[in-house]
C-alpha cells in the first residue's frame, strides 16, 4: 500500500504540469477526432492526413492504457500460478511467438496478393479468402495475450524498482516504450484482418444541386450546423448509415445533395 501511495504522490505532483503542457494539444485532438468522413471531403489533403494521424494516435494511446492495465492485473494472477512463471512455459511462449511471426509474414504476403489480383480471378480469390478470413483474428488474439503475458513478467521483474521510482533508462524503455511498439504491431494485424474481412472501404460523394422545392416534401433530420448559414441534413430513414447527406444553405435556399459511392478496386 505504501508503494502505491508513493506512485500516487509522484503522479499527483507532476500531473498538473503535464496537463498544462498538453492542454493546447488536447484541444487540437478533440477538434480533429470529431470530424466525420463527410466533413473531410471539404478539407485539404493535409488536413485529412492530420485527422487520420490524430485518430490513429488517440486509438493507440487508448489501447496502450488498456494494455498496461491488463498486464498489471494479469501479473497478480500469474504470480500465484507457478507454472506460468516457470522457465519451461516461458520458453514455450518464446518458441510459439517466433512461429507466429513466420505465420504473420506469410499472412501479409497472402493479403498483398489478394489486394493486387483482378477481381475476376474467382478460384484464386476464394482460396486466398479461405486462408486469410479467420487467420488475422486468431493471430491478433494470440499476440495480444502473448504480449500481455510478457509485459506481466516484465512488471513482476521491475515491480520493486518501479514503485521505488528507481528505474534505469533501459528498464524504463523496456517497461513503457516496448508496449507502445507492440500496440502499433497489434493495430497493424487488426488492420490487415479488416482488409481481409472487407471492413475497410473507401468512398467518394456524388454531388447534385437541388432547390428548396426539390426537398420540401422530404422528411429531413438536422444533424448539425456546418457554418452560420449551412445545415447538414439527412433523411429520416438514413440517420444511421448517412448514405445521402444534404447541405442546405439558408441564405440562397439551395441544397446540395451528396450521395455516398463506394470506390471499387479495378477488376
Amino acid at each position: 500500500m505504501e508503494q502505491i501511495n508513493t506512485l500516487l504522490s509522484f503522479f499527483t505532483k507532476e500531473i498538473w504540469t503535464f496537463l498544462a503542457t498538453i492542454a493546447p494539444i488536447i484541444g487540437i485532438i478533440i477538434t480533429y477526432t470529431n470530424k466525420s468522413n463527410f466533413d473531410l471531403i471539404f478539407e485539404t489533403k493535409r488536413t485529412r492526413l492530420l485527422v487520420r494521424t490524430t485518430k490513429l494516435l488517440v486509438n493507440s494511446l487508448f489501447l496502450y492504457i488498456i494494455f498496461q492495465f491488463l498486464s498489471f492485473a494479469f501479473s497478480y494472477s500469474i504470480s500465484s500460478l507457478g507454472f506460468l512463471t516457470s522457465k519451461i512455459f516461458f520458453q514455450f511462449i518464446q518458441i510459439s511467438f517466433i512461429l507466429a511471426l513466420f505465420i504473420i509474414i506469410f499472412y501479409i504476403v497472402l493479403t498483398l496478393i489478394k489486394t493486387k489480383i483482378p477481381q475476376n480471378w474467382d478460384r484464386l480469390l476464394k482460396l486466398l479468402t479461405f486462408c486469410t478470413k479467420k487467420t488475422g483474428f486468431i493471430l491478433y488474439c494470440y499476440f495480444f495475450m502473448a504480449c500481455i503475458y510478457l509485459q506481466a513478467l516484465n512488471y513482476l521483474t521491475l515491480k520493486k524498482d518501479l514503485f521505488a521510482l528507481t528505474l534505469t533508462q533501459e528498464q524504463a524503455t523496456s517497461f513503457f516504450l516496448s508496449p507502445f511498439i507492440e500496440i502499433i504491431f497489434l493495430i497493424a494485424i487488426l488492420y490487415l484482418h479488416l482488409i481481409n474481412q472487407g471492413g475497410i472501404k473507401k468512398y467518394n460523394y456524388l454531388m447534385e444541386i437541388l432547390t428548396y422545392n426539390d426537398i420540401k416534401e422530404l422528411k429531413l433530420v438536422h444533424l448539425y450546423t456546418k457554418s452560420e448559414n449551412e445545415w447538414i441534413l439527412v433523411e429520416e430513414n438514413d440517420v444511421h448509415t448517412q448514405d445521402t447527406v444534404y447541405i442546405f444553405k439558408k441564405d440562397s435556399e439551395k441544397c446540395y445533395k451528396y450521395t455516398k459511392v463506394e470506390i471499387n478496386p479495378p477488376s
